[in-house]
């Protein structure tokens, strides 16, 4: 895993769907995690009931669930462009 960029104490991950640049935010003590998507008036929250630090595997859970709110998020997009909505 690449070192998040870090600027106006926020860092600068980036965004998990195609095509789109960066969500800015902060991880906190114990692997709970807050990011915007600036673009697209998102923000995500992630508290754990645990405490776990680091990268890499450690945050597995919080990548799963922020890919999976941006997927649902595409799709939606997608249905009321093709009018499915």
């Amino acid at each position: 895993m690449t070192p998040l960029p870090k600027g106006h104490g926020f860092l600068y991950e980036r965004h998990p769907t195609p095509g789109k640049q960066w969500l800015v935010g902060h991880p906190g003590y114990g692997g709970s995690t807050v990011m915007m998507d600036l673009e697209d008036d998102v923000v995500i929250a992630y508290v754990t009931n645990g405490l776990k630090t680091g990268m890499g595997e450690l945050t597995r859970t919080y990548r799963y669930l922020r890919n999976a709110v941006f997927e649902c998020l595409e799709k939606t997009k997608v249905a009321k462009e093709e009018n499915l909505c």
